[in-house]
């Protein structure tokens, strides 16, 4: 009997060269098992660019630049058994979902799909099992909406900070809780940016891509710490000024 399985994750992740050829490899074990005919495989990229390309093999697709225009959105690969009479496929998808709130992200949000199909149910489901432990190790949680959440929220806190250095401001704080809120506001504000800038949710880690994404982690990880101790000391001298001015 015809056995259809076909599962979305709206998840972040961070696909490595290794985890790419073990999810083919889990791919092809599982297409060899079920069929004796000739499996046919097929890659297809997609670039920031919007042009979409078909690959013959892993290493064509490994061997690209993926940077700039070329940076890669969206990898497909697709196992087919020859065999008409018996259709056994299996097909994974990753991709940089579109932002909202075009047509594509109402119709398609996620980021990772796969779809299997076989004539026997436990093959389908034994297939799902070893790709879901496959995705697991590389999937994380998308930090996009939080951190923009976050960001606006930092902002409004910085403009209220700001404000209560002004004459006509109603807010009676002391000199020292007023620049401890101004500093630490300021310092949200950064940190978010950084975050945003050093820990991208969909990444497809290899080629020129990968040096970027090793470089923009280094730099947001020196900035946050920068900004851990900045804050501790600001707190500290917000609380001591606050102590010499109620003197």
């Amino acid at each position: 009997m015809k056995t259809v399985l076909k599962k979305p994750f709206s998840v972040g992740f961070s696909l490595t060269e290794q985890e790419l050829r073990r999810i083919h490899n889990t791919m092809v074990q599982q297409m060899k098992i079920k069929s004796k005919n000739t499996i046919s495989s097929f890659f297809e990229l997609r670039y920031k660019n919007g042009v979409r390309a078909e690959k013959a093999t892993l290493d064509e697709i490994i061997a690209d630049n993926n940077s700039g225009e070329w940076e890669i959105q969206e990898l497909k690969m697709n196992l087919v058994s020859k065999n008409r009479l018996l259709e056994t496929k299996i097909e994974i998808e990753f991709r940089v979902p579109p932002p909202p709130p075009s047509k594509e992200s109402t119709q398609r949000p996620y980021s990772i799909q796969y779809d299997i199909v076989g004539d026997e149910r436990d093959w389908v489901y034994l297939t799902s099992s070893q790709l879901d432990d496959r995705i697991a190790n590389l999937k994380q949680h998308p930090l996009f909406e939080f951190l923009i959440f976050a960001l606006a929220l930092s902002v409004v806190l910085l403009f209220v900070s700001i404000a209560t250095f002004a004459p006509t401001s109603k807010i009676l704080l002391p000199l020292g809780y007023k620049i401890g809120g101004l500093f630490v506001s300021a310092a949200l504000v950064i940190c978010f940016l950084t975050v945003l800038y050093g820990f991208r949710s969909y990444n497809f880690c290899w080629g020129d891509y990968l040096k970027i994404y090793n470089d923009r982690r280094t730099v947001a990880k020196y900035v946050i710490n920068g900004i851990i101790v900045a804050l501790a000391l600001g707190i500290m001298g917000s609380i001591i000024t606050n102590l010499i001015f109620l003197r």
